[in-house]
């Protein structure tokens, strides 16, 4: 027997090798059998972890034996490589089989969707085909055809709609949770700033742009373009992003298209660039994104956002396409590290992905040292004349096209606009912004002499610093008013955290945030935004979908920025200050405050009053940071009301306001302290701040108004609001904030989804639509009606036992057992209505879902009947969720509906959310009943349930008061909830009082500072309670809200005033003085006298006592205040009031009464005198 044939190894691998892609080989040629085992482990690893684990020791015996056999042949052959491509080749189909299994379930929704129809329509034909062979003619067989083919082509328009709806649902559910930055707006700017311009065309022509173009050859996966500040990246970038969307769009699936232009307004820049291109990629793949609704279906967004777990699921989204062309911009815009971190890690998948996938990756920026270290292995493209004069060639059509616009504008000579062109490609050297800058500028200049005077030599721009020069020049010329409105449009567009829509501008202007008044006719700017601004800002069409058109504004360039800045035109840390003040104030001004009605909102919306909230809800804290971080270099008047206003805010918004009362006199130290509190994550930061509420309540008003057709679509509202409905996201930190949904349905299923998060993924399942609120409530929903199909077999158990009846197999928790005894019909006599109905109530008091659905499904339902609202209770009482869903599709209208509000009440009863939002969705509740569901809540002090309730509108049931009583009689301490109440509606004077009698002092201080109604005798009792409680803030607060100038006189003599006391503390001093006007001499002269007579009163006090006994009260002086219906000791003191003051101070008191208009008391003071 001869021995192996070297040669024939050899031949058979080199064979191999030619099947393979180059990849793969070089792949293959690397792996060892430890690769395989690692491999392996891995596997068993992440089945383990996902309860899907396979018996994979059935490849043991094969490797085994390969391994011996790869000793063999290295010893007799001497050869090494062989097994490498064995080893490959195992560990290849071992990855890839996993990998495919996850694409297969998630594609599977898509193939399902495409095969829906055909199956559908082949059932119509057999139907139709057995239901006419037997008579049919050839006519009848011709129309059954076309009716055929026209019900399938609706199938199939119908299966696109149903596929792309799912799609839309998905990505409105991913977006959410991703919370990208704003990518979209940035390439719509940028290609609309070309116009019909074909500038950047020579780059698909550029011989090291067309080899990373094409996918089919090995040319470099990186491409470097770099240039100065304004040589026109973003330009040229904005057209190789829509070349390369418009060919995807024609060739159809298997490639991705992503781009990201980096500003230096974005934190976190790496992070945010992961969920811009995720959100991408997923927007292009159908299938993928129902993949990743599974994955994130039951991870918090938190969780979703960490920046390992996006690189995976990147790096997991990347390897579904063919191929991907990724184009970044401005990379030279963020922080160095940002930088460094991003281009590492595309670098490095670059060199792990898979042959199956190819990534192509351009950056683009300046040449800052960064980008050049990390890129210098790869082709570059620099933008300037000796490397690239297609692009000067590109900068000067671009400077011929506008000189003839020129031209055209100011109807000048051939010389001329020659002239003006030769400046012009002569000053550009390479910066496409120097050339657009110059020529905005001269095609705004007034008159030809005004243009022929910009080009003279010594007024003409040589670079891109003296542009901006001229341009601020000639915005700033003209009468004082014009430029200081100019300076306030560009510090706040300079200042603004994104670009701002001209309405909300508009809004600005108009708005006076210290009063809360609005005058759009007289203070909104008659001048464009490029009137006042010229060059130095872009003026873009913004176009969403649930909106017209838009202007939107920004600066023209980061450089021209800088230029403001470094040139002191605009002061940014002053911008900041005023913008974060002006928020403040805005927010906490009357129309914003809380417990003001439905008719004060409607009023104050037709205003247009609210056109800035958008704004200034998502960014006063951004404002209010910077402020804070050089308020050391502003001027003290600045300081000091912009740290007033944004204490103040907090004050009124803050859940919990932390007890520093130590800190009150240094309005500062506290402002920053209580902002520091604040969380830096927007989620976390709004349930800390309580604004959500108050906004809730404002937009469904305006939405309201707009869907009655109550609100007049006129100029302030169009212009300030704009001119149709948009439904929007009431938390500030969703992306559907500012921009919403076409339809209520979409917005209340989306802010449904915000409550109940959690959502099953299976498609079909009744819980897809509603929701979990946790992650532990969805798991075990999955566990129960969902288990894996891997799950492993389980052992034959022993046979069912039979039960006597249908109630003694429901006990027994047997579910085989019940559903043996219902189907076969041995029941006995018991298994009636009655019967059926008991086995619910039963199984629902068990919590049981299966059971009780088992039942269900056999009749044992009847909405109608005490047994079936009993166990919908018990369901509900035990927050069994998923029971009272199941109950809730039976409920309907008339009696099931009646079931669900007695339901709904147990619900806010037992303090199950999550079940009385769905039973609130379902059935409702009775008004006269909306008040108990408060009781309950308030009662338990569950301010979840509270702020949803108040959110639905209960507050309009029963009243602050009701509420507020409730829950000072229930020793409620948190003053939260006194703020969640007051959100939804204003305080009265009692709910004050209540809150002193009590000894909430710091609540009265809340409900005051709330504001609260009350007229001189509300106020005067509200005085005397708090000083009867020691409260002496409390008295100076009521003192500040309106002056004190009805008092009586015989406030000085209550028994347990001391005024002696009162003497010392300013606030009681302003007190008494705003009463009688009395100097502070005279104040001490009273206060000497009341102590000398003391005895005296005491004595007449006596006297009085015998008299009254006696009934020889004919004093006139008590008569006549008897009369005005004061009590009869009341009168006493006023006698002796003024028998013991002299005659000056007793005239005194008869001027100041004399304007009170007490008439009776000025008669008598008059005979004393």
């Amino acid at each position: 027997m001869s021995g192996p044939n070297p040669d024939a190894f050899q031949r058979a691998l080199k064979k191999f090798k030619a099947s393979l892609d180059p990849n793969l080989q070089a792949q293959f040629s690397q792996t060892s059998l430890s690769d395989v085992y690692s491999t392996i482990r891995d596997i068993q690893d992440k089945q383990a972890t996902a309860g899907e684990q396979r018996d994979i020791r059935r490849l043991q015996a094969f490797i085994e034996a390969m391994d011996q056999f790869g000793k063999v042949i290295e010893i007799f052959l001497n050869a090494n490589e062989i097994l490498c491509f064995v080893w490959g080749p195992i560990k290849f189909l071992l990855t890839a089989s996993i990998e495919w299994k996850s694409i297969f379930k998630a594609a599977w929704k898509t193939f399902e969707t495409e095969l829906g129809p055909i199956i559908t329509s082949l059932a119509s034909r057999r139907a139709l085909l057995e239901s006419e062979k037997a008579s049919a003619s050839l006519y009848e067989i011709n129309n059954i055809r076309e009716k055929i083919s026209s019900v399938y082509q609706e199938q199939q328009c119908q299966a696109r709609i149903n596929r792309d709806e799912r799609h839309r649902t998905y990505m409105r559910e991913i977006k959410v949770k991703l919370q990208s930055p704003e990518y979209q707006i940035n390439q719509e700017i940028s290609t609309e700033s070309r116009g019909e311009s074909q500038s950047g065309q020579w780059i698909f022509e550029h011989s090291k742009f067309e080899p990373w173009y094409d996918s089919s050859t090995l040319g470099s996966m990186v491409l470097y373009i770099n240039g100065i500040p304004g040589a026109g990246k973003t330009t040229l970038m904005s057209t190789i992003i829509e070349r390369l969307l418009k060919e995807k769009r024609s060739s159809g699936s298997g490639i991705s298209v992503v781009y990201f232009y980096f500003k230096y307004s974005y934190t976190r820049v790496h992070n945010g660039f992961l969920r811009a291109i995720l959100e991408q990629l997923i927007s292009q793949n159908a299938t993928l994104s129902g993949q990743l609704f599974d994955d994130i279906s039951d991870i918090e967004g938190e969780n979703l956002r960490k920046t390992e777990r996006l690189q995976h699921l990147v790096k997991e989204a990347l390897e579904t396409s063919r191929i991907s062309f990724l184009v970044l911009d401005g990379l030279d815009e963020c922080p160095k590290d940002e930088t460094e971190q991003t281009v590492k890690w595309l670098l490095s998948i670059l060199e792990e992905q898979s042959a199956g996938s190819t990534l192509r990756i351009i950056f683009s920026g300046q040449r800052d040292g960064v980008l050049d270290r990390l890129l210098k292995p790869y082709p570059s493209i620099p933008l300037d004349v000796s490397a690239t004069p297609a692009h000067t060639q590109d900068i000067n059509r671009y400077c011929a096209e506008f000189c003839t616009r020129i031209q055209e504008e100011f109807d000048m000579s051939l010389e001329l606009r020659h002239e003006i062109l030769t400046k012009v490609m002569e000053g550009a050297q390479d910066m496409f912004l120097y050339a657009r800058v110059v020529l905005h500028n001269l095609m705004n200049q007034a008159t030809l002499s005004d243009l022929k005077k910009e080009l003279q030599p010594g007024t003409f721009p040589k670079g891109i610093e003296d542009a901006y020069n001229r341009v601020v020049t000639r915005v700033l010329e003209g009468p004082v008013p014009r430029q200081k409105r100019t300076l306030q449009l560009l510090g706040l567009i300079v200042a603004a955290q994104r670009p701002l829509r001209w309405r909300e501008i508009q809004g600005f202007f108009c708005i006076d945030s210290s009063v809360g008044e609005i005058d759009y006719e007289n203070k909104r700017l008659r001048k464009s935004c490029k009137d006042l601004c010229g060059a130095l800002v872009d003026v873009h069409q913004d176009m969403s979908e649930s909106s017209v058109s838009e202007d939107l504004i920004r600066i023209v360039h980061p450089t021209a920025k800088s230029y403001i800045i470094q040139k002191n035109i605009i002061n940014l840390s002053l911008e900041h200050a005023k913008l974060s003040r002006f928020c403040s104030e805005y927010l906490t001004s009357r129309p914003f405050k809380a417990g003001i009605g439905h008719e004060q909102i409607a009023c104050y919306a037709a205003s247009g009053y609210y056109g800035f909230l958008d704004y200034a809800v998502q960014n006063w804290y951004q404002h209010a940071g910077y402020f804070i971080e050089v308020s050391d270099e502003l001027d003290v008047s600045i300081n000091s009301s912009s740290f007033e206003s944004l204490r103040a805010l907090l004050i009124a918004f803050l859940a919990q306001v932390p007890d520093t009362e130590h800190l009150l006199e240094s309005a500062s130290t506290y402002t920053i302290e209580l902002y520091k509190n604040l969380a830096k994550d927007d989620r976390e930061r709004n349930s800390q701040i309580e604004m959500e509420l108050r906004v809730t309540l404002i937009r469904q008003q305006i939405e309201r108004l707009y869907r009655d057709g109550s609100m007049p679509i006129e100029a302030t509202t169009s212009q300030l609001y704009g001119p149709r409905l948009t439904l929007k996201c009431h938390k500030s930190w969703c992306s559907y904030f500012t921009d919403g949904f076409k339809t209520t349905e979409e917005q209340q299923a989306h802010l449904a989804r915000h409550e109940r998060s959690f959502y099953c993924p299976q498609e079909g399942c009744f819980t897809s639509s509603l929701g979990f609120a946790s992650e532990s409530l969805l798991e075990t929903h999955r566990t129960t009606w969902h288990p894996m199909q891997s799950d492993p077999a389980q052992f034959p158990t022993r046979s069912r036992k039979k039960y006597r009846n249908l109630r003694a197999a429901v006990i027994s928790g047997d579910i085989d057992a019940v559903e043996f005894a219902l189907v076969s019909q041995t029941l006995t006599s018991e298994s009636n209505t009655k019967d059926f109905q008991k086995a619910l109530l039963y199984t629902a008091r068990q919590g049981d879902t299966a059971m009780c659905r088992l039942l269900m499904s056999h009749g044992a339902i009847n909405p109608s009947s005490n047994l079936f609202l009993e166990a919908l209770v018990a369901a509900t009482v035990e927050g069994n969720l998923e029971t009272v869903k199941l109950f809730g599709s039976q409920l309907g209208d008339g009696i099931g509906r009646d079931c669900g509000h007695r339901a709904f009440l147990e619900a806010c009863e037992a303090g199950h959310l999550a079940t009385a939002e769905f039973l609130y969705d379902t059935s409702g509740c009775h008004s006269d009943t909306k008040s108990t569901a408060l009781s309950y809540c308030i009662s338990n002090k569950d301010t979840g349930m509270l702020k949803y309730l108040l959110g639905n509108g209960f507050a309009d049931s029963a009243g602050s008061s009701f509420m507020i009583s409730h829950a000072l009689e229930c020793g409620w301490t948190d003053n939260s909830i006194f703020k969640l109440i007051l959100d939804a509606r204003r305080a009265s004077f009692r709910d004050v009082s209540r809150a002193i009698e009590k000894g909430a002092i710091k609540l009265a201080e809340i409900l005051l500072s709330h504001g609260v109604d009350f007229d001189d005798i509300g106020q005067i009792k509200l005085v005397y309670h708090a000083f009867a409680a020691g409260a002496k803030d409390l008295v100076a607060l009521i003192t500040n809200i309106k002056p004190v100038f009805n008092l009586p006189p015989l406030f000085l003599f209550e028994p347990w005033f001391d005024l002696e006391n009162a003497y010392l503390h300013t606030p009681i001093r302003k007190l008494i003085g705003n009463s009688f006007l009395l100097s502070q001499e005279e104040l001490y002269e009273v206060n000497q006298l009341a102590k000398k007579s003391e005895g005296f009163v005491l004595e007449k006090q006596k006297d009085f006592n015998r008299r009254r006994l006696h009934q020889e009260l004919d004093d006139p002086t008590i008569a006549e205040f008897q009369s005005q219906g004061r009590d009869i000791l009341e009168c006493f003191y006023w006698h002796q009031a003024f028998q013991l003051l002299r005659p000056s101070l007793v005239y005194r008191l008869y001027i100041k009464l004399e304007r009170m208009g007490r008439e009776k008391a000025i008669a008598f003071l008059s005979d004393k005198t």
